[in-house]
């Protein structure tokens, strides 16, 4: 066991993991054999933890790190935003459990935010939307600030998955008739167009890349399908995109404005309406005065049959 945690390397910086690492290491050191979670579990929720306070300025003194409230204001507004809600729930579990170990059963708890089931289906606001280009463009290299936008554009602005994401180059991206057309690879093979909102983001960025290499992470020699996590594990920022609520936003929003049915199914790579029942509920109401002539056909045909 203690090999184990002595061979540990976290995905980050290694001048961040370099900062936490002693700290982080003595912890789980002492706690493992009095928890259920394995060294490996302890190990990465705790570095995380201890790297976001770190950047908060937080002492590296347990009594502050393991500190209940800090756990649940890290596992509430700290944490990587891929994450799903039964991630958080686990991790706060692990860490709840080293606070316990190591500061004692009697230590002061908050009132524990529900995180109810994720919810991956639900559109971002228009708000949100600005907030994460600003994320994008405040990244401390241009690497980063690169890979963020291309991420915001196709997922965002085309509907791609981070699957999606995983094999597209630069080559399947191009200026059609004036748009910009996606040519996605992989197992949803398709064609898509990215919004006009995204294209200049997306068109000024690969302009200036081989058409051979990956347009997300263009450094990359492999497919992973974890990249898009692993990537943003590394991004700064409390509050970061989820590609899959990426996608919903660019669903919703081709649901909201009446993208023809089977056009938005060919886009999109799904086989099946159901596909789309759960993005129903996020869709605008039409305003009431103009549901007849919707239901009439005016505004499709403009014209009586």
């Amino acid at each position: 066991m203690a090999e184990r945690i002595e061979r540990y390397s976290p995905q980050m910086l290694p001048a961040h993991w370099a900062a936490i690492e002693e700290f982080v290491r003595a912890c789980v050191t002492e706690a493992q054999p009095r928890t259920p979670y394995s060294a490996k579990a302890l190990l990465s929720s705790l570095a995380l933890l201890a790297r976001w306070s770190w950047h908060r300025g937080y002492e590296l003194d347990r009594r502050v790190i393991l500190d209940r409230f800090t756990i649940e204001e890290f596992v509430t507004t700290g944490c990587p935003a891929s994450w799903s809600n039964a991630t958080r729930a686990n991790r706060r579990s692990q860490l709840f459990r080293l606070s316990e170990c190591l500061l004692g059963a009697g230590a002061r708890t908050p009132r524990l935010i529900s995180l109810g089931p994720s919810n991956p289906s639900e559109p971002y606001t228009t708000n949100e939307l600005v907030a994460f280009r600003s994320w994008a463009g405040g990244q401390n290299t241009v690497a980063k600030r690169r890979n963020a936008m291309v991420l915001l554009s196709l997922c965002a602005g085309a509907g791609l998955s981070a699957e999606d994401l995983a094999g597209l180059r630069v080559r399947h991206i191009a200026m059609v008739d004036g748009c910009v057309v996606v040519n996605v690879p992989g197992r949803r093979v398709r064609q898509t167009c990215v919004l006009a909102e995204w294209e200049t983001d997306l068109t000024d960025i690969v302009s200036s890349m081989s058409p051979e290499v990956y347009a997300f992470g263009p450094q990359r020699t492999i497919e992973s399908k974890n990249m898009v996590t692993n990537f943003l594990g590394k991004t700064s920022g409390v509050h970061k995109p989820n590609s899959q609520r990426l996608r919903a936003t660019w669903i919703v929003h081709h649901l909201s404005t009446a993208t023809p049915v089977n056009v938005l199914m060919n886009a999109a790579g799904v086989l099946s309406l159901d596909a789309f029942a759960r993005y129903v509920q996020f869709v605008p109401d039409a305003e009431p005065d103009g549901v007849p002539a919707r239901l009439r056909g005016g505004i499709i045909s403009g014209e009586r049959a």
